[in-house]
Parts: C-alpha cells; structure tokens; sequence
C-alpha cells in the first residue's frame, strides 16, 4: 500500500516538504516495482534514484538548519547518516549478483524484499514525524 503525503507530515510547506513530497513518491515506485515483481534493473534504478535523491535533500535539510542554527543539526546530520546506511544496507540483496532483466522474485527472497518494504513504509516517514518535526516551530 503505498504511502499518501498528509498535511501532518508538514514541515515548512516550502523546500523540505517539496523535498519529502517527492521521496515518498520515490519510495512508493520502489514498492510497486517490489509487488509487481518487475525487473531487477527496474528495482536497481529506483533504489539509486532514492538514495541520489535522499543524499541531496539531506545535504538541502542540513545547510537550512546551519544557515538557522538549529542546536541539534549535529545529532540530525548523525540521524541521516544511519538513514543513509539502512537504505544501503537494505538494498545490498538488489544490488548483488543477478541478470538485470530477472524478476525480483527470481533474486531476493521473501526476506530481503519485506525489508526493503518495512524500511520504505517506516524510514522517512518515521523520521520526519520524531525528528524534521521538531524544526517546523524552529522554522516557523
């Protein structure tokens, strides 16, 4: 099921909800391509563009909270980093050995694709609700 962007979610109505807005749209492709058992190539060039994707909205969250010095953008920049390597480590199985033109289900497991689901549905949206959150009063 995929994941619907709500005004709860919101945190500047500005670039990092724009940012947010389009990572969960990223993400929602990688689950339908996960379910609709499409091609491992398909699946690579997802995750890539995700983690591309995911890397420059950081990078963008991060220089907003330098530029307003934001007391935590330290533990925050800590917080992405973890991000960064769940989504990697996750994504490892996709990666790996396997014909690009194999369905999903002929390379990764059960397991390595209800990972990869379990990470996309609580990831960012986990993050954003206990961490980006608490800049959208710092930011107001």
């Amino acid at each position: 099921m995929p994941i619907v962007w709500r005004d709860a979610l919101s945190v500047d109505r500005g670039v990092i909800d724009e940012d947010h807005r389009h990572l969960i749209d990223l993400m929602n492709l990688v689950e339908s391509i996960l379910t609709e058992d499409r091609t491992l190539g398909d699946l690579r060039k997802a995750l890539d563009r995700l983690e591309v994707y995911t890397c420059r909205h950081f990078a963008r969250e991060e220089k907003i909270m330098i530029s307003r010095h934001y007391a935590k953008v330290v533990d925050h920049k800590a917080l992405h980093i973890g991000l960064v390597e769940e989504l990697d480590d996750a994504a490892k199985p996709a990666r790996g050995e396997g014909e690009s033109g194999a369905r999903v289900s002929q390379v990764l497991g059960e397991d390595d694709i209800a990972k990869l689901i379990g990470l996309l549905k609580h990831w960012l949206i986990d993050h954003i609700v206990k961490e980006d959150l608490r800049l959208k009063a710092f930011l107001a």
